[in-house]
């Protein structure tokens, strides 16, 4: 009977004396032993062939190195070029390796397991550096971007083909955002376009926005394009720098889609939402602090709703990008927009800034004690809401500019017995502000650290995000020197109002709509703004409109546009600079300086302050101030696309201003005229003039001196013609068709 040559090592194996004879009743002990612990390894007679060569076939065939690399796609002749494109390690690395080897040498050399699994992970690693080969520099599949399918291309590729499939879409789509989906049911987009561009230059801003049911815009007038190579190098991350090998498994498995988006203009997409503000939403009030008269009292908060910039940007991407129409459209819609400051800010910083200004202030220059009321600090603070990582805070801060120009006023007063006085020269578009070498100038630098350190630092650390109150501060009086330097004869505008010399003595600013239909009224604003621009009244001296602006005709380069005549908006050379006029009369009437001539417009607008309109035609209507201070005035205009801007210039006279409001006197009421257009569809029809009825206003303004004095009250009484309405119809209607109502 043949033994097992196992049991037979076994037994050999298990002598305790190497060459030692054995008996053969030991040798059989043996033999039971080794059987009894490990019954499975002695097989029954005539098996012991048939379970090795199970056993045999079990077990992985052995791989040659060339068949392994010619299962991973590699040839021999490039397996070596490959292995050297894998970066040199770091010696300690390289030693770290050899050290690897050596132990997974000697583990192959003691087992065939480990030599199997060597031979997989060297297969694996293979793979893998022929895999880093093959992709470097290309997507990993499965990655898309907004469906295009980028796997395998290289990053230029795929910022071709992400341009190629949408670069054309954007260009040509049109968006209509509607402001309600009752609007977007009902609406038809065109007449309701007509309608806004024929009631454009007679409503108000705030007029137009009120009835806007729709806004229609595309990527030009947002400034939209397509960041192609952003996202195509958003595609080529995946799997490497964003999620590692998890994200190309997952990729390579289930697909991974990189939204497309679009890239806006700031500025652009910041008007459109604040345009669907006006109409959708409800304005948001913050909690605040004005200063006003030198008491800081508490601004209530309020929560309001308003479009969300980041939405809104997701839905014009929606628009303009996936939805494979030319003309897409979608409904806008307003989120809650809680105030981003609060309470416990606002009044912490209230009382702050009330403890701060009751603290008696002076100024010392050359042994002169100069004391500054209340009222006059509270006139340098700006309170303003600031947005950072940690929330909103309530800002503090001191315009040094108007602080110099305080102390500019006090210390010549004190020295000479003058007010301030100074002179301005237009030359070439420059202004050139000239003194009598007689005006000091603070430097007040140093000064204004320590008064923001012992009066601001207080209501800052109230305001900050998350303050429940004022900290307690001092209440003793606070006194701080100065330095002063002699002011040049003469400097710059901007260095004349830097340094105090010069201020703002008043400015207003109002707004007009925009649109094609308005083009060349807008171009008229702006030509008499520039014609105007920079004017100078001297002290004692006068201003007229129709005087300093001249004839307005088409040969000195004015347009038609709208303006009223009979009773109508028509078209006229000139229109629109009545807007001009009345800008300019509003930052008069603030200053407080004489008014000797102004007529309202035949037609109530509600564009300005009722009763504070100005009309102005050459040559007989006119508007006329005059500048009763010891100091020349600058008027300079200055526009955007939508608003206009009047400010005056000068040492500012301090005059306070009041106004008492009258009451609104009914007039004659509007008719309505109707006009016949054949190119409008059948049963349609537009308001082309908005009608109103008569109706006399007046306004009262008190202007008082810095002594209280009353130094005038000026009436201005406006009466206003009624408006005549005209309806633009279409054909009549089919019989059986009932006719649309005029767009509203």
């Amino acid at each position: 009977m043949a033994r097992d040559p196992r049991s037979r090592r076994h037994a050999a194996g298990s002598s305790p004396v190497s060459g030692r004879r054995r008996s053969a009743a030991s040798v059989r002990a043996a033999h039971e032993r080794s059987r009894s612990a490990a019954p499975d390894r002695a097989p029954a007679a005539g098996g012991s062939r048939r379970a090795a060569s199970d056993r045999a076939s079990a077990r992985p065939a052995r791989r040659s190195a060339a068949t392994v690399l010619r299962e991973a796609g590699v040839t021999a002749d490039e397996a070596p070029r490959r292995a050297a494109r894998v970066p040199a390690s770091a010696p300690a690395a390289a030693e770290g390796a050899a050290r690897v080897g050596r132990a997974a040498a000697g583990l192959m050399g003691r087992s065939k397991a480990a030599r199997i699994v060597l031979a997989v992970a060297l297969a694996a690693a293979v793979v893998l550096v022929a895999d880093g080969v093959v992709t470097a520099g290309r997507v990993y599949g499965g990655v898309t971007v907004g469906g295009v399918d980028v796997g395998g291309m290289t990053q230029a590729e795929a910022e071709q083909a992400i341009a190629g499939a949408y670069g054309e879409r954007l260009a040509g789509t049109r968006v209509v955002i509607f402001a309600s989906e009752e609007a977007r049911d009902t609406v038809d987009v065109d007449l309701q376009r007509l309608q806004e561009e024929a009631l454009a230059e007679q409503l108000s801003v705030e007029e137009a926005q009120q009835a806007k049911q729709l806004w229609v815009t595309d990527a030009e007038a947002l400034g939209a394009t397509l960041p192609a190579a952003e996202l195509a190098a958003e595609a080529l991350a995946v799997g490497r720098e964003d999620g590692g090998l998890g994200a190309r498994l997952g990729a390579g498995l289930a697909g991974r889609d990189i939204p497309v988006h679009a890239a806006y203009d700031a500025a652009a997409l910041e008007a459109l939402g604040q345009s669907l503000d006006a109409t959708i939403g409800e304005p948001r009030t913050d909690w605040s602090v004005a200063v006003e008269d030198g008491q800081a009292r508490v601004v209530e908060g309020r929560a309001g709703r308003l479009v969300s910039r980041d939405a809104l940007a997701a839905s014009l991407d929606e628009a303009l990008l996936r939805a494979d129409v030319a003309d897409a459209e979608f409904v806008a819609v307003a989120e809650d927009a809680p105030s981003r400051t609060t309470e416990a800010q606002a009044r912490g910083t209230a009382d702050a800034l009330n403890a701060a200004l009751a603290r008696p202030l002076t100024f010392t220059y050359e042994e002169r004690v100069y004391d500054v009321t209340r009222e006059e600090a509270a006139a340098w603070l700006d309170v303003a809401v600031e947005e950072a990582d940690a929330g909103a805070a309530l800002v503090v801060t001191v315009d040094p500019a108007r602080a110099r120009a305080t102390l500019v006023k006090k210390i010549h007063a004190a020295a000479t017995g003058d007010p301030v006085a100074v002179t301005f020269l237009v030359e070439g578009g420059a202004v050139t502000v000239g003194t009598d070498g007689t005006v000091v100038i603070p430097q007040i630098d140093d000064a204004l650290a320590v008064l923001d350190d012992a009066l601001l630092a207080p209501a800052r650390q109230a305001g900050a995000p998350g303050s429940q109150g004022a900290p307690d501060q001092a209440a003793d009086a606070l006194s701080v020197p100065v330095e002063a330097v002699t002011a040049p004869a003469a400097l710059s505008l901007d260095d004349a109002l830097a340094c105090g010399l010069v201020e703002e003595v008043s400015s207003y600013t109002t707004r007009f709509t925009n649109t094609e239909s308005t083009a060349n009224r807008t171009h008229n604003i702006k030509l008499i703004c520039d014609i105007l621009n920079d004017g100078v009244v001297g002290a004692g001296g006068s201003w007229s409109f129709n005087d300093r602006a001249g004839e307005r005709t088409a040969e000195r380069g004015f347009l038609g546009a709208g303006a009223i005549i009979d009773n109508e908006y028509t078209d006229d050379v000139g229109g629109g600079i009545c807007q001009v006029a009345t800008t300019i009369f509003n930052a008069v009437y603030d200053s407080g300086l004489p008014i000797d001539k102004r007529t309202n417009h035949s037609l109530y607008i509600d564009s300005y302050p009722a009763g504070r309109d100005a009309a102005v035609s050459w040559p007989d209507l006119d508007l006329v101030w005059r500048n009763d201070t010891s100091s020349d005035i600058l008027l300079r205009l200055t526009y955007t696309d939508d608003s206009i801007t009047a400010t005056l210039y000068g040492v500012d006279p301090g005059y306070a201003v009041s106004t008492q409001e009258g009451e609104w006197t009914p007039g004659k009421k509007h008719s309505t005229r109707t006009e016949r257009d054949d190119s409008l569809a059948p049963g349609t029809s537009y308001v082309k003039t908005a009608g109103s009825d008569g109706q006399r206003y007046s306004v009262t303004r008190t202007v008082k001196a810095q002594n209280g004095e009353v130094l005038r009250q000026d009436a201005f009484y406006s009466t206003y013609a009624p408006i005549t309405e005209v309806v633009v119809k279409g054909p009549d209607a089919p019989e059986g068709v009932a006719a649309e109502q005029p767009a509203s």
